[in-house]
């Protein structure tokens, strides 16, 4: 008996859907990513009138969860736009279904992805490239996480050690704080990243309102298997580091990260990070998730990484080939005489994409 689909709101759902998605997460850890929880999706439907879900029944028993927000067109994107660092259907391993079918069911015209886990190959069709997502194992404990990276050759982990001293000699009292509530520090978060952004030219998606909205109960949101954690390092009281982020009982996700200027040859980003580390591995955490991305301290801090993937999941076989040719044609223009020339309209127009699609409203 194929499966069938409804889609319902995040607040539609009740103490027995919720049981059964849990349920499928604790069996699946490769689902074991706070994106993936049903809190992600409640929390984010508070500011988000767009979010849906779509539930995968067998024989009127829940066997399946895709959540997305619904826009114009009937368009799929993930949740939060470029917030969600993983994406995907939670579903039990043994149900049949197709992407057609969950799009169909759902009454969706296309789903758009970036951070795709190949849980699945019912979407490899769809996949235009993949890119890694690095985490650190703290499986077997901190200490011995350290002496992995050692003896693969990093050398940021005892530089860090080394500014750390110097930090304390210099500055004084160095203090971490595994979850600092402190308003003043949400601020300073909003405040330090803008600034970042601005001396990058990169987009600042915490710009948008309802972005700092959602972050801002989130950072203080805790239910059992999820919570927000705003984590901090203060130098004799003075902020020096702060990151927000997410956690559930078995994966910490590193999400908003930034630090003050002032404090920049101490380099406080890396120690606040390996200090969240240390009291992931005290509580049992086994995976730190660091998002994808070829950044230095990445590279430097995974103990491996799970391939993501971007794509388009269109009936549409005239607009699929059309978005495969020009992916195709950019992967090209990169290793092209072209590529100067072609970098800043390029990165204009994905700007301009992502402020479309992050400041959508339906």
């Amino acid at each position: 008996m194929p499966v069938t689909i409804e889609t319902i709101r995040p607040q539609e759902i009740d103490a027995s859907l919720r049981d059964a998605w849990c349920r499928l997460l604790a069996e699946q850890p490769q689902f074991a990513s706070p994106f993936f929880h049903p809190a992600y999706a409640q929390q984010l439907a508070e500011v988000r009138p767009q979010v849906e879900v779509a539930v995968l029944n067998d024989g009127g028993r829940p066997v399946g969860f895709f959540p997305y927000e619904r826009h114009k067109g009937n368009v799929a994107r993930p949740l939060g736009i470029r917030l969600a660092d993983f994406q995907g259907v939670v579903a039990a391993p043994d149900v049949e279904w197709s992407a057609a079918e969950l799009l169909r069911g759902a009454r969706l015209s296309l789903w758009h992805f970036d951070h795709l886990l190949p849980a699945s190959k019912t979407f490899a069709p769809y996949v235009l490239e993949s890119a890694p997502s690095p985490y650190l194992d703290l499986s077997a404990g901190y200490d011995e996480y350290v002496t992995e990276r050692r003896k693969a050759g990093t050398a940021q982990i005892t530089q860090s050690g080394r500014k750390r001293r110097k930090l304390q000699r210099e500055r004084g009292t160095v203090e971490f704080r595994w979850h600092d509530p402190d308003d003043e520090a949400f601020e300073k978060l909003l405040e330090w990243k803008a600034a970042q952004r601005a001396r990058t030219k990169t987009l600042d998606i915490l710009q948008w309102d309802w972005v700092r909205t959602f972050l801002r109960e989130l950072r203080n949101h805790e239910e059992p298997g999820f919570r927000g954690l705003m984590s901090t390092i203060r130098v004799e009281g003075e902020l020096a580091a702060v990151h927000l982020g997410l956690a559930t009982d078995r994966t910490f996700h590193y999400w908003f990260p930034t630090y003050d200027a002032a404090f920049y040859r101490y380099s406080p980003g890396v120690i606040l990070l390996l200090e969240m580390a240390r009291e992931c591995a005290e509580r049992g955490i086994t995976r730190f998730d660091l998002g994808k991305g070829n950044d230095d301290y990445k590279n430097s801090f995974a103990s491996a990484a799970t391939e993501v993937a971007t794509g388009a999941v269109d009936p549409a076989p005239l607009r699929r080939a059309a978005r495969s040719g020009w992916h195709h044609l950019q992967a090209w223009i990169k290793q092209s005489p072209l590529k100067e020339t072609a970098r800043v309209p390029k990165r204009l127009i994905k700007r301009l994409q992502a402020r479309i699609s992050m400041g959508a409203a339906t």
